[in-house]
């Protein structure tokens, strides 16, 4: 199944999206690295295909001619460094503190 690399919401149209196509739930573009079958964040440049041309943004919209929408994997997931950082946050973030709990 096709889907937006943001909400996961299926893009069930036949072809390709058109470079500036938006996912009708989350308005994101669809033509875009992170919803690409060659995009890989382990790889130079970030795709799979040697020779591709680097994109500052891999979730704008882009003219990749090579582009290929994923298929049948879960895009939006967040990435494991993203999920690290807001655990850790939630570790070491200050407790609130409201006029009812304070002291003095």
């Amino acid at each position: 199944m096709k889907q937006c690399h943001r909400c996961g919401s299926p893009w069930e149209k036949q072809g390709q999206p058109f470079a500036k196509a938006k996912c009708g739930v989350c308005g994101e573009y669809l033509h875009a690295c992170k919803n690409c079958k060659h995009h890989n964040p382990l790889e130079y440049n970030q795709c799979n295909l040697a020779g591709s041309e680097w994109v500052s943004d891999r979730e704008k919209a882009n003219d990749c001619s090579w582009f290929e929408f994923a298929v049948g994997r879960n895009l939006n997931k967040k990435d494991t460094a993203a999920r690290a950082r807001e655990e850790f946050d939630k570790l070491f973030a200050a407790p609130s503190v409201t006029k009812q709990n304070a002291v003095g």
